[in-house]
């Protein structure tokens, strides 16, 4: 199951734009292998980062991971039409998933944290400590009666 579909795709981006960006015949209509070649490359990206410490690939699929998929996918369809850098609405997002480790003042990224087990991939992770504690007993103030002990 790839980690972000075309109907996905789809469905955040305008329909006219998705066609430009993987339309390279200029028909109008997105291109399949275009397609695939993008979700694969996402993909492996992901598997790459995450590998180290899950059995990749991921099937289900979480919902941080597609998120996560969805703006590297979008960052590189922009890519594909010569938009990098600042001139690519997707790539500060897609740095906060990557990370821009070896950049000045650069940061880990989400893919990185997941697979230091810093960040959860799922909800459903246990956490390592409780957030709250209770610990209970009867009252030492007064007598099995009810009343006052002195």
């Amino acid at each position: 199951m790839p980690y972000v579909t075309l109907a996905k795709l789809k469905a955040g981006l305008p329909a006219d734009i998705t066609a430009q960006l993987l339309d390279d015949a200029g028909g109008g209509v997105p291109d399949a292998a275009n397609w695939a070649a993008i979700a694969t490359a996402i993909q492996e990206e992901i598997d790459g980062r995450l590998g180290q410490r899950f059995a990749v690939p991921l099937d289900p699929v979480p919902p941080l991971i597609a998120n996560a998929a969805f703006v590297l996918a979008a960052e590189l369809l922009y890519q594909r039409r010569g938009f990098y850098g600042e001139h690519n609405p997707w790539t500060k997002r897609a740095d906060s998933i990557r990370g821009t480790q070896g950049q000045p003042g650069g940061q880990v990224g989400l893919l990185d944290k997941i697979a230091a087990g810093e960040v959860p991939l799922t909800t459903e992770t246990a956490r390592a400590r409780p957030s709250v504690s209770v610990i209970t007993e009867p009252a030492k103030t007064t007598s099995a009666a009810g009343n006052m002990m002195s």
